[in-house]
C-alpha cells in the first residue's frame, strides 16, 4: 500500500515538473536568439569538427566497454522517470558527466571521450547510449528546448536502413 502511494506521489511530482518544463519550453521558444529548428547548422558549433575527428578513438573506447555490456546500468535504473520509455534491459548507458558533474572512473576508463567532452562549452551531460539489437524507443522529447542534444552514431548495425532516429516531424 505504501509503495503504491509513493508511486502516485512520485507520478504527481513528475507531472507537475513536466508542466513547469513545458512552460519553460514555451519561454525558450518565444525568446530564442537562434530559433528552435529540429536541426541546427553544425557551423554554429565550432567544436563539432574536433568531435568528428575523434570519432574513431571514441568508438574504440566504446568497443572496449561492449564486452561488459551485461554489467552496464540500464537507463531507467539511473533515471527512473525514463521508465515510460523503457521497461526492459534493452537500453544501457555509460555516463561520463551528469548535470555537469564528472564521473571520474568513467573519464579515466575512456580518456579520449572525456578529452573531447572538455572541448564542448556548456556541456552538462555526456554518455554512451547503447540500444540492444531490435530495441525500439517510443517517440519522446527532451524536457524543454533549452537543451541541445547531439547524437554521435558510433555503431550502426546492419542493415542500416532498418535503423533510425526520428527528430521532430
Amino acid at each position: 500500500m505504501a509503495l503504491r502511494l509513493r508511486e502516485r506521489i512520485n507520478r504527481a511530482f513528475f507531472e507537475l515538473g513536466r508542466k513547469i518544463a513545458w512552460g519553460i519550453d514555451d519561454m525558450f521558444t518565444r525568446n530564442s536568439r537562434i530559433g528552435t529548428p529540429a536541426f541546427f547548422d553544425p557551423k554554429l558549433f565550432p567544436w563539432i569538427p574536433k568531435l568528428e575527428a575523434a570519432t574513431p578513438a571514441i568508438r574504440r573506447e566504446l568497443d572496449s566497454l561492449l564486452g561488459f555490456i551485461d554489467h552496464l546500468p540500464i537507463f531507467q535504473d539511473l533515471s527512473p522517470d525514463q521508465r515510460y520509455l523503457n521497461d526492459d534491459a534493452g537500453w544501457k548507458t555509460y555516463f561520463f558527466y551528469a548535470f555537469g558533474l564528472p564521473i571520474p572512473k568513467a573519464c579515466r576508463r575512456c580518456p579520449d571521450t572525456a578529452r573531447v567532452r572538455r572541448a564542448i562549452p556548456g556541456m552538462k551531460t555526456a554518455f554512451y547510449s547503447i540500444l540492444r539489437p531490435g530495441k525500439h524507443l517510443p517517440l519522446h522529447r527532451g524536457p524543454y528546448k533549452g537543451v541541445l542534444r547531439l547524437h554521435l552514431a558510433l555503431r550502426i548495425p546492419e542493415p542500416r536502413l532498418k535503423c533510425g532516429i526520428r527528430v521532430g516531424d
